[in-house]
C-alpha cells in the first residue's frame, strides 16, 4: 500500500490507531477472510515498525482472527455499543501523545478521532466512502484504500492503486 505519511524526522514520533472495522467493512459488506488477510497485511507493511493499537469488537474477531493477530499489534476487544472502538482508540491515542508521540496514522474515517487534531498531526487511511468530512479536514495526510480489491490482485498493483 503507497501511503502519503513522511517519514520521520529527529523530533517527530509516530504511533497509528487502527478501527479495523472501517477497513474489514466495505460496500457495507465484511470482507472474506482472503480478501482481509491481503488487506491487513498490505495495511500493516505499509504502517512499518511502529507502537499500534487496534480495536475490534466479537463480530469482526470472531470471522477473522487469524488477520487481526497477524497484524501484530496491541488489541483492545470492545462491546457492540455504537463508537466503542472509536472511545477505546481515542483514549490510546491520547496515552500515545503523553508519552511523546507527535503524529498518530489514524485508520479510520470517523470523525471522533478529530478532536486527537488538537494535541498532535493527523495522517488518515481509511476507505473514500467511510471518510467524515470533519476527519478529512483535519488530516494533515490522506491515504485512500479502494473499495473493493478485486480477488485476482497483486499486492504490487494493489499499492499501486492507493493514493
Amino acid at each position: 500500500m503507497k501511503s502519503s505519511i513522511p517519514a520521520p524526522s529527529r523530533h517527530t514520533r509516530f504511533a497509528a490507531l487502527v478501527d479495523i472495522e472501517n477497513v474489514l467493512i466495505s460496500d457495507g459488506r465484511l470482507l472474506d477472510q482472503s480478501e482481509a488477510s491481503d488487506l491487513v497485511q498490505d495495511l500493516r507493511g505499509c504502517l512499518g515498525p511502529i507502537p499500534t493499537r487496534l480495536a475490534t469488537g466479537p463480530k469482526v474477531l470472531g470471522r477473522h482472527t487469524a488477520a487481526v493477530t497477524a497484524f501484530g499489534a496491541g488489541l483492545t476487544l470492545v462491546g457492540t455499543s455504537p463508537d466503542a472502538a472509536d472511545a477505546a482508540l481515542v483514549e490510546a491515542g491520547r496515552d500515545f501523545v503523553a508519552a511523546g508521540v507527535t503524529d498518530l496514522v489514524i485508520v479510520s474515517g470517523d470523525h471522533a478521532f478529530t478532536e486527537l487534531a488538537s494535541i498532535a498531526r493527523l495522517h488518515v487511511v481509511s476507505h473514500s466512502h467511510h471518510l467524515s468530512r470533519r476527519l478529512q479536514l483535519a488530516a494533515s495526510t490522506l491515504t485512500l484504500i479502494p473499495a473493493r480489491r478485486p480477488a485476482t490482485a497483486t499486492a504490487a498493483a494493489f499499492r499501486k492503486a492507493v493514493i
